[in-house]
């Protein structure tokens, strides 16, 4: 074999060796990476589809009743974005929720708190978390 192509082996061997490395340190990272990229070039307004929207962490689904004096359950009409500000909200209300014994429900309609409610009367507060009433 000729140096140039002993040469050539050794620098690809080498490339994929610090490639392999790169993946392994980096892989719990790269997961967070992808969904924040998918979330910036993701339009919510061109979701049409209601399980796709709530789906999305970053997009709400926006929902009517299908007539004014009719208690049934409410329509999907359209999927907008969430804006930063709100997820870092809800964010910090999950983690308060959490550590005051609550357990964090999301549904279509909203994300809620839902405190255990043993003797006393229970009910979450934005900024304290699950309190006596």
């Amino acid at each position: 074999m000729s140096k140039r192509l002993v040469l050539l082996i050794a620098i690809f061997i080498t490339l994929v060796l610090a490639t392999n490395l790169f993946i392994y340190f980096y892989r719990q990272d790269i997961g967070s990476v992808v969904e924040e990229y998918v979330s910036q070039i993701t339009v919510c307004e061109n979701i049409f589809d209601e399980q796709t929207c709530f789906t999305k962490g970053f997009c709400e689904g926006i929902y009517d009743t299908t007539c004014p004096d009719c208690s049934n359950q409410p329509k999907f009409i359209r999927c907008q974005r969430v804006s930063q500000k709100t997820l870092a909200e809800v964010d910090s209300q999950r983690k308060i929720c959490e550590k005051t014994m609550g357990m964090w429900y999301e549904n279509k309609l909203g994300d809620y708190c839902l405190c255990p409610n043993r003797d006393v009367k229970i009910v979450f507060d934005r900024e304290l978390g699950c309190i006596k009433k």
